[in-house]
């Protein structure tokens, strides 16, 4: 718990030492660790503590932990945090992101989290669209 407090700075750390196996086995010792799902679970929190997760997450979720954020929000009861999560999905890169919604999305037949699925490729697409051309970029 008390690298949690410097969690930020650690990432900062081994990310700029160019070290792709530390980052990597860094990531995967915040999942394992449950780090990642105790700052799911701090989306619920108002103030301080969910914005410091917000910011973690998006940062994990920035530098590869993408499946297990799905699986949490397939999981995830408390529909405040499925939006949240849905948000933080949806503004990372659709390229590393499409492929595990699409395999999540064909083992889903029917239910709840096949309309999730659904609602995050939606919003993914909508987020990475390019902007509509202007109507002031065709003026000479």
């Amino acid at each position: 718990a008390t690298m949690e407090h410097h969690l930020m700075d650690v990432l900062d750390l081994v990310e700029h030492s160019g070290d792709r196996y530390a980052l990597q086995a860094l990531l995967s010792e915040l999942e394992v660790s449950g780090v990642v799902l105790r700052h799911v679970e701090r989306l619920a929190t108002p103030g301080p503590m969910r914005d410091e997760a917000e910011r973690l997450l998006q940062r994990v979720i920035g530098l590869g932990v993408r499946r297990l954020v799905v699986s949490a929000l397939l999981a995830q009861d408390d529909a405040a945090i499925r939006r949240r999560l849905t948000r933080l999905l949806s503004q990372s890169d659709p390229r590393s992101l499409m492929p595990i919604l699409e395999r999540s999305l064909a083992d889903k037949q029917h239910g709840h989290q096949r309309k999730l699925l659904i609602r995050l490729i939606r919003s993914v697409d909508r987020a990475w669209q390019p902007p509509a051309p202007s109507s002031l970029a065709a003026v000479p």
